[in-house]
């Protein structure tokens, strides 16, 4: 494949990618976690306080609240820190008449960025594989449900890609071409992915590691000289340059910070995660240190760890744990990656076996695959397994490699110049569940009709259904309903009229249930008054015998429920 034309096929896939996650930005509702990221990115850019919300560091969401500032949004709308869905409650009073539409523009500034992602990807693809590899790198990139679903949407997952990808390429032209100038933009690339997502701190110890086999692929490849004298680069100059390299990270972190609480003594907190107590605990004979990072980055650190260790119910194949499963995300990753995806990881593992014309390129791969793995050997020891978008940073990885593929189609047999073209388009074939991207599940899984029966929570119903229930119910001019809804969202709030449905039995009437909580997740729901009732686990399982008369998307589940239907429950239920 010529340049002109790899060039050509990567900016129509990205330009089609951005319609589709601007199209996909307009249609569905403010998602679950949404609904408090870009309030707490306005108060962070507005107010220059990082104390509202730890959990998340601010980048990602003060990158949202661009547009939503430019609005002339009212931005005083908390002084203190709250509960995390008060955020989105006050945010949405603050600003009744387009509060929508401030979500939306916020929206936009994902879309652009996953498109930034996407050139950054194919570039580096470019280096290492060619045209060909880079443009198929593009076409799996933009046609990927799970990156659309981030794209369309403000959390901080799409910016864990980013990081990511610009850590690890910048580290391979770093071990191109070592200078003080590539350690810096390393450096660089460290501290602003570490303000996007906590995830990229696995980034700091890796970094080196890629480093060294990127190298060594370098050399193998003959793209660096293997003569002694320029192979060999001075211990002490690549020690300082690592050295400038942690150092401008360190100072792009607190930073964006702005230097908030940065030198606080290691005495001075009060760790609440095991993990963080312990280190103290070990070390508090250093108290009197002051620590070089940020107060409020720190504790979101340790918030964030803590919440990562506490119990939390996980669904996975129909069974439930508050401990997690440690398959969990291998079972993500195979429901929800597109196969044609896995069928070109599938075909790189398999010339890695049996190495044709083209060198299998071991330590390559092995520095694109080591962040990958950790990244998922990390989230299956977690305790909060709530979806593949914890994952999500493997997933340009697992592109890139399976983008050399490209490359065999010129040397290889002729079934694999076929196998991998095919692919490719195939890789188009999920758009047909457009704007669904949140919903997707492969065919494998059945598609995103059955994907609940795998996975729940934001790995299929993520609350983006509320506003085509309310068309639902006006349409059909339902009147007053019993609503189970998984979202941070009043209901009430966007003009439905509900009740909750009865707890642990049915009653005749018209519900809509998020299909979530028909799974039995337990929740945390709100009356059309504002009370909160706390429903256990499986509290509204006993909708599941019962045939939806109509799904709201995918994540909400409509039923009628008459007298007969209630006494078969009732008969059924007491033997």
């Amino acid at each position: 494949m010529s340049r002109r034309t790899s060039i050509l096929v990567a900016a129509v896939a990205l330009a089609i990618h951005f319609g589709l996650a601007v199209d996909t930005a307009r249609r569905i509702s403010v998602t679950f976690d949404e609904y408090w990221h870009l309030p707490v990115g306005v108060l962070n850019a507005s107010q220059g306080r990082f104390d509202f919300e730890r959990h998340n560091p601010p980048l990602a969401r003060m990158w949202c609240a661009i547009p939503v500032l430019l609005a002339h949004t009212k931005t005083d709308f908390a002084d203190q820190p709250l509960r995390m869905e008060q955020y989105g409650h006050l945010f949405q009073e603050a600003n009744p008449a387009n509060w929508r539409v401030l979500y939306f523009h916020g929206r936009l500034t994902q879309c652009l960025l996953s498109v930034l992602i996407g050139v950054m990807l194919y570039a580096w693809v470019l280096e290492m594989f060619g045209d060909g590899a880079a443009a198929l790198a593009a076409l799996l990139w933009s046609f990927c449900p799970n990156i659309l679903a981030s794209a369309s949407v403000v959390t901080t997952d799409l910016a864990a890609c980013g990081g990511f990808v610009s850590v690890l390429y910048a580290t391979w032209r770093f071990a191109a071409h070592p200078s003080f100038a590539r350690g810096a933009l390393v450096g660089f690339a460290l501290g602003v992915a570490l303000l996007g997502k906590f995830t990229a701190i696995i980034l700091v110890p890796l970094a080196p590691i890629c480093w060294g086999l990127f190298r060594r692929d370098l050399a193998a490849e003959g793209i660096i000289s293997t003569t002694a004298t320029e192979v060999r680069v001075s211990g002490q100059r690549l020690a300082a340059a690592w050295g400038i390299a942690f150092a401008v990270g360190l100072l792009v972190f607190n930073a964006g910070y702005l230097f908030r609480g940065t030198g606080t003594l290691l005495r001075d907190y009060s760790f609440e995660s095991p993990t963080l107590r312990s280190i103290q605990s070990h070390f508090g004979w250093l108290g009197w240190l002051p620590l070089p990072v940020p107060r409020d980055g720190l504790l979101g650190i340790d918030q964030q760890s803590l919440l990562m260790q506490s119990p939390h119910p996980v669904f996975l194949d129909g069974a439930w744990s508050d401990r997690g499963f440690p398959h969990y995300y291998l079972m993500a990753l195979l429901y929800k990656l597109p196969h044609p995806l896995q069928g070109l990881l599938c075909l790189a593992a398999l010339r890695w076996i049996r190495p044709g014309t083209l060198p299998r390129r071991t330590a390559l791969l092995a520095g694109l695959l080591i962040p990958a793995g950790l990244l998922i050997l990390l989230a299956s020891i977690s305790r909060m397994q709530l979806g593949v978008r914890y994952v999500l940073p493997a997933i340009p990885l697992f592109i890139a490699v399976a983008a050399q593929a490209a490359r065999w189609t010129t040397t290889e047999r002729k079934w694999t110049r076929l196998f991998v073209p095919g692919l490719a388009l195939l890789a188009t074939a999920s758009l047909r569940h457009h704007p669904h991207h949140i919903a997707y599940f492969n065919e494998l899984a059945g598609g995103p009709e059955a994907g609940f029966v795998h996975l729940i929570d934001s790995n299929i119903d993520w609350g983006q259904d509320l506003d085509r229930l309310k068309e639902y119910v006006d349409a059909n001019r339902a009147g007053p309903i019993g609503l189970a809804y998984f979202g941070s969202i009043r209901p009430g709030t966007i003009g439905l009229r509900y009740r909750l449905p009865p707890s642990g039995h049915p009653e005749p009437g018209t519900y809509a249930v998020s299909i979530s909580l028909v799974m039995g997740r337990p929740d945390a729901l709100v009356d059309q008054d504002g009370h909160v009732h706390t429903a256990g686990l499986d509290e509204y399982g006993y909708f599941r015998p019962f045939a939806p008369v109509a799904r709201i998307g995918y994540s909400i589940e409509v039923y009628r429920i008459g007298p007969l239907d209630v006494m078969e429950w009732n008969a059924a239920h007491r033997r």
